[in-house]
């Protein structure tokens, strides 16, 4: 958005705005998802820490939301164990659903897959699980008919 690539974004609090507008938009709560028989999946509200020893499931490389896990893991001293990297919540969820490892996604995603994955989702203890979501725009002045209305309709969401 910066760069003027494009001309409104939804971005999670982790990020500094810069000259970037901004206009809170939501909470966006990260989840354990775990296979419903892993060890894990008893634990009500685990710490990130604690799962560090079980093996994950995990998004691309370039993943924002995986930069943001895998930077916790160093901050708590350890590493991510990923089995595999996907490129979307649908196939992350039904490997873990296959028992191919354990995840870290928003909750929204995780309610969503449940119906096609035998998942569990646990809410995680860690304050940094709990992401504010923001609609940015360089200046809401300066965009686009088109952009115009998607922010407005955003913000209006956001009033309900």
């Amino acid at each position: 958005m910066a760069a003027g690539f494009v001309e409104i974004g939804i971005v999670a609090d982790i990020v500094e705005f810069g000259d970037l507008e901004s206009h809170p938009f939501a909470i966006d709560r990260l989840v354990l998802v775990t296979p419903r028989d892993h060890p894990a999946a008893s634990q009500r509200r685990p710490f990130f820490r604690s799962l560090l020893d079980h093996e994950f499931v995990g998004l691309a490389v370039s993943n924002a939301l995986q930069q943001h896990i895998s930077q916790h893991a160093v901050q708590a001293g350890n590493s991510i164990k990923l089995r595999v990297r996907l490129g979307s919540f649908d196939a992350l969820c039904r490997m873990v659903g296959n028992g191919i490892g354990i995840a870290i996604i928003p909750q929204a995603a995780a309610r969503r897959c449940r119906r096609i994955a035998a998942i569990r989702i646990s809410k995680l203890a860690d304050p940094w699980a709990l992401r504010r979501l923001h609609i940015c725009v360089r200046r809401s002045g300066e965009l686009s008919p088109p952009a115009r209305l998607l922010f407005e309709h955003l913000r209006t969401f956001v009033q309900r």
